[in-house]
């Protein structure tokens, strides 16, 4: 999925989330995830996608259902 420098592209970003395509696109267009461009396309680093997952975590205590 990554390679030696532990980027990913869209793609693999994708499939490393389970989400789907325009989500990591959406994702991008409102700033909220981590990501490189090179010249017209995105570059994701594995390290900052887990930092910036574990960021997100929230407690389920917290949640109103």
């Amino acid at each position: 999925m990554t390679n030696d420098s532990g980027l990913m592209t869209t793609k693999e970003l994708a499939q490393y989330l389970q989400l789907d395509r325009m989500t990591i696109y959406k994702l991008l267009k409102s700033g909220d995830i981590p990501a490189n461009r090179v010249g017209h396309q995105w570059r994701f680093f594995k390290a900052d996608i887990d930092e910036w997952i574990r960021s997100k975590k929230i407690d389920p205590a917290s949640i109103e259902l």
